[in-house]
């Protein structure tokens, strides 16, 4: 497999690795061989497993909230695992990978509250004027994210600073 896939794509040095999974009705489903140089694990996992979703980043800058620079390096912690938890527990929201996923204390830019997010499609929707729900349009998808993390944050930073 290494030696076809290594001529086909060109790569011809690294680490080779791979994750099979069998399913319940006997299909192979392989992700993340690693030909790409990257890691897209969380939603490349979801899709052969047939789960639909979504996937953002969404960037919160602490001035926004007016608390940047007021918060040490363990509290920004603190409030980003919270905020994590209750996307989890709230909305179902899987915040993945460590590298795009952070806080950061930064005295050139500002404090920020970084989430590399995904979330599935029944959340991107809105309700009309009978009360019914309303697939948002693809352009109000990561407005609809943001909304949630937003409101997620100002409900943790609430509780937590006042």
């Amino acid at each position: 497999m290494v030696v076809c896939e290594s001529s086909e794509f060109g790569y011809k040095n690294g680490i080779y690795a791979g994750n099979l999974f069998i399913t319940k009705d006997g299909q192979f489903k392989q992700r993340d061989w690693n030909i790409r140089r990257g890691g897209r694990s969380s939603p490349e996992t979801l899709t052969i497993f047939g789960l639909p979703n979504y996937e953002t980043k969404i960037i919160l800058h602490l001035s926004d909230f007016g608390l940047d620079g007021k918060m040490t390096k363990l509290e920004l912690f603190r409030i980003h695992t919270r905020i994590c938890e209750c996307l989890a527990q709230d909305y179902g929201m899987y915040i993945f990978s460590s590298g795009y996923s952070y806080c950061c204390k930064d005295n050139d830019n500002g404090d920020f509250l970084k989430f590399n997010v995904l979330v599935h499609p029944k959340w991107l929707v809105t309700i009309d004027r009978h009360g019914q729900k309303q697939k948002l349009a693809r352009d109000e998808h990561r407005n609809k994210v943001t909304e949630f993390v937003r409101d997620t944050a100002t409900k943790i930073l609430r509780q937590t600073i006042m």
